[in-house]
């Protein structure tokens, strides 16, 4: 995921006005709460690159070699990333 810090402070922003329109923001310092979000969307992009190296190095460490950008490479990635994020994301506490 390639997002520079201006596109994440942009989607902060569209989150916040989309929560003030449907009368969602519960907080009265929208400041914390625009920084909360951007916390949150470089904290899974953080992941994200994490799962992808740790998925990358799991498909290139296999007995047998499986071409990248084919077929199954995609579909092994795939599981093999929604593996990882759903065991990284259940181990967090809240």
């Amino acid at each position: 995921m390639n997002l520079t810090e201006d596109r994440v402070y942009s989607i902060a922003n569209l989150i916040l006005t989309r929560l003030r329109e449907k009368g969602v923001s519960f907080l009265k310092d929208e400041g914390a709460l625009k920084k909360e979000i951007r916390n949150s969307i470089f904290h899974y992009k953080g992941l994200d690159e994490e799962i992808d190296v740790f998925v990358r190095k799991k498909l290139d460490s296999q007995s047998r070699t499986v071409q990248s950008g084919g077929r199954e490479w995609d579909v092994l990635y795939r599981k093999y990333y929604e593996e990882e994020m759903a065991l990284r994301l259940s181990s967090r506490t809240p």
